[in-house]
């Protein structure tokens, strides 16, 4: 369905998630990102950049995506990302779009206000979501412009932003870019700042130049003949910590065009015989859908782990068939609000107490591979719940196993936590049985 995003956006902020926000630009990459968020039953804003929009035509885009986003049985919304100037994000509000950013970061603080505050006006009275900047990224963006020098985001400057303007979500910059090149050394953001920002302001925070640049793609793409010397990009525990401290939107550009030129070049090297063009765009499409899941996983599962919290469609759809709200109207698992656990298993959808419980033990405790196998369904609860006991290792390992082999691992899993039971009583037992000295 296509949505405006801001009813995701708050749930976000208020419940320790991140949205994802994807880049596209032709049929095959829009449908790859909808397929991945319909696939785990999550939000997802799908965005244009000025360069798409040259690339595609404004129309052609946004008919694209709203044709798909229609069909979907998970709120997409249509976004246009970075429009530099008034004139284009009031283009994108009158082609459809249900978000837009604005961007006039480069100019004085004043103007920025200004140009900020006539496009929310202009998009509110038509029921469109407001992102824009303070602070300026390093980096490269798709028309290839000069790169910026990073400003970062003054916490003062950001209340008086955020309050002035009326905007509904603030990107901030605290060392992130664009490009695949985002670290000459070693990675540093500045979570110190982030933190103070989100202590200042209420709107969803938003976070640009985040694709991570994976080792392991990168290496696929250099295998047939891409040179990307250096590359690098933001560590998935930097996501973790920036969700926690505040993020609520993610977004995603890099990772997809590494994922989607690596798959194009390896095809291309492997299958000298290729000649129709949708068969080599499936490929490219399947290869973005991919990396879509995975970023995907990252902000909304994985982030909520450090604070014990998560929301509920994170784990959807069980082996026992039950199907929990769907994001943006769930709550957050931490008791909702200090009500009763019987409560908030009956309003998360699990049933009852034990079962919550246990998606919570799995959640907080279970690797990013485990949460996922226990969302598809490949693992029930119950085992789950048990397996998370063991290190991320062992539960990756066992996660490679046929079904009656996780089972067995499991039950095994539970006779050692008995064991321990049984062991630790053994000593107070011992005790209340001496006689006394009185």
């Amino acid at each position: 369905m296509l949505v405006n995003p801001l009813e995701s956006l708050r749930a976000a902020r208020a419940d320790g998630w991140a949205i994802g926000g994807f880049n596209v630009y032709n049929l095959e990459s829009a449908r790859a990102v909808i397929s991945a968020a319909e696939n785990l039953q999550a939000p997802v804003m799908v965005q244009t950049s000025e360069g798409a929009v040259k690339h595609a035509g404004l129309d052609n885009i946004a008919s694209i995506v709203r044709r798909l986003a229609e069909a979907s049985s998970t709120p997409v919304a249509l976004h246009m990302d970075h429009g530099k100037s008034i004139e284009i994000a009031r283009a994108a509000v009158t082609a459809g779009y249900t978000s837009v950013m604005i961007d006039t970061s480069r100019l004085p603080l004043e103007e920025n206000i200004a140009d900020t505050r006539q496009i929310v006006e202009f998009a509110h009275a038509r029921n469109v979501q407001v992102e824009a900047e303070l602070g300026q990224l390093a980096g490269i963006e798709d028309l290839g412009e000069e790169g910026a020098e990073a400003t970062f985001t003054v916490p003062e400057e950001a209340v008086r932003f955020a309050t002035e303007t009326g905007v509904d979500s603030l990107t901030i910059t605290i060392g992130t870019s664009h490009g695949a090149f985002k670290f000459k050394g070693q990675p540093e953001l500045d979570f110190d700042r982030l933190a103070t920002i989100a202590g200042l302001v209420d709107q969803p925070i938003v976070l640009h130049g985040a694709s991570a640049i994976a080792a392991a793609d990168v290496a696929l793409a250099a295998r047939y003949g891409a040179r990307l010397p250096a590359a690098q990009g933001i560590p998935e525990e930097f996501i973790r910590r920036a969700i926690s401290l505040g993020i609520a939107k993610i977004n995603t550009d890099s990772d997809l065009r590494l994922a989607a030129l690596g798959r194009m070049r390896q095809v291309l090297t492997e299958r000298p015989d290729i000649f129709n063009m949708y068969e080599l765009m499936s490929q490219v499409e399947e290869a973005v859908r991919a990396a879509v899941e995975a970023r995907i996983r990252a902000a909304e599962v994985a982030a909520g782990r450090p604070q014990g919290a998560v929301t509920v469609v994170a784990i959807a759809k069980t082996i026992e068939g039950q199907m929990p709200e769907r994001r943006g109207k769930s709550q957050n698992f931490d008791g909702f609000n200090g009500r009763t656990d019987d409560i908030a298993a009956k309003r998360s959808g699990f049933g009852n107490r034990q079962t919550y419980r246990q998606a919570k033990q799995v959640v907080a405790n279970g690797s990013s591979n485990l949460i996922l196998a226990m969302d598809q369904g490949r693992v029930s609860i119950s085992a789950a719940a048990l397996l998370a006991d063991a290190s991320v290792d062992d539960q990756n390992s066992i996660l490679e196993l046929d079904e009656k082999a996780i089972l067995r691992a499991a039950r095994e899993i539970r006779k050692r936590q008995v064991e321990r039971e049984l062991e630790n009583q053994r000593p107070n037992r011992r005790k209340r049985t001496q006689p006394s000295k009185d």
